[in-house]
């Protein structure tokens, strides 16, 4: 619950937490203790905080809500899968937290039934999960962001124009 983001985040700095910051982690983290300490302390120790009346709060001076340990740990999880697993989570990434598999299949160029085969997968991994409709979505969002960081900009921009391209062609 948020009062509960807002306990454990002021027990990990030992010290009151500002709102804003409480509603920015209850966000990012999901409500999922092991991601909120991994924000707390990714951010503590890239001095990613400041302290202000109400309680520590965001320096927002351009730093990644992404610490490295929780990056590493998602990147831990993604090493168990096929590369060909990835090569379609990462064009998942960039359609967004949930996406349409045929939209995704037509980007990445596959016949929509190999691809969730390849979904599977991941979803035994727990990194995706079916979710509304037909669609599926990633278990948080912390794992679409670690794929969508493994990108180099000219392969982000080719997904988004790829992915565009699909939804053109599949919602006219």
């Amino acid at each position: 619950t948020p009062d509960e983001v807002s306990a454990l985040a002021a027990a990990v700095l030992d010290a009151d937490v500002a709102p804003e910051l409480s509603r920015l982690l209850a966000q990012r983290s999901e409500g999922n203790p092991f991601f909120l300490e991994e924000l707390v302390r990714g951010l503590a120790e890239a001095d990613g905080l400041e302290p202000r009346v109400q309680g520590w709060t965001f320096a927002r001076r351009g730093r990644s809500l992404l610490p490295p340990r929780a990056a590493r740990a998602v990147e831990q999880r993604l090493a168990k899968l096929d590369t060909a697993v990835l090569d379609v989570l990462r064009i998942a990434a960039v359609n967004g937290r949930v996406f349409d598999p045929r939209i995704v299949a037509d980007a990445a160029g596959l016949p929509v039934e190999v691809l969730e085969d390849r979904l599977q997968d991941a979803q035994r991994a727990h990194v995706v999960r079916p979710g509304p409709g037909d669609a599926y979505r990633f278990e948080h969002d912390l794992i679409r962001e670690t794929l969508l960081a493994q990108l180099g900009q000219a392969r982000r921009r080719a997904l988004h124009a790829a992915i565009g391209a699909s939804i053109d062609g599949h919602y006219q």
